[in-house]
């Protein structure tokens, strides 16, 4: 785990009694490109537009590993269940 990762799941983890975060792996840009196959600037368009659920950390946005698979699943269900022409 190289130290940016370290330190953002660090500023998530739960204080004290305070609950667990929702938070899954927190993926970059990049990552979320690779997973979907798709290039770099088309995964910033789906963010800016907020078509894919991102936060920015300082100038970088970073996409929730969960969110990526809720936005999957929905889209994966939404065509499935759509009529074929």
């Amino acid at each position: 785990m190289n130290k940016q990762n370290r330190e953002v799941r660090t500023a998530f983890a739960p204080r004290g009694n305070a609950p667990a975060h929702s938070f899954g792996k927190i993926l970059t840009i990049a990552e979320v490109a690779q997973i979907l196959r798709m290039h770099r600037n088309t995964v910033y368009r789906l963010v800016k537009r907020g078509d894919l659920p991102g936060f920015k950390i300082g100038d970088n946005w970073r996409v929730d590993e969960k969110a990526l698979r809720t936005l999957l699943a929905r889209e994966t269900d939404s065509r499935a269940s759509s009529p074929k022409n």
